[in-house]
């Protein structure tokens, strides 16, 4: 991808995103301690996945509901859906 359509894809990815609280503290659920934040975050946005390069930190996630993938996981589910 071009810079530009970097920055074209950060701006609609932004204007998709909201603001969420986080209220719940499980802490600690994952095997990297630092990463429960990041559940958190998922959890409370309602997520389905969590897009990460560190699944295996994040095998636990299901445990609330959430699933880890990969960026290239998500691309392949969106394609999925995408042909519907």
């Amino acid at each position: 991808m071009t810079r530009d359509e970097i920055a074209a894809f950060l701006d609609w990815f932004v204007s998709r995103s909201t603001h969420h609280s986080v209220y719940f503290l499980w802490r600690p659920l994952l095997t990297d301690p630092k990463d429960d934040m990041v559940l958190e975050a998922a959890v409370a946005s309602q997520a389905d996945h969590l897009v990460t390069f560190n699944s295996k930190d994040f095998l636990d996630a299901s445990l609330v509901g959430i699933s880890a993938v990969t960026p290239q996981q998500l691309l392949a589910l969106l394609r999925k859906v995408k042909n519907r």
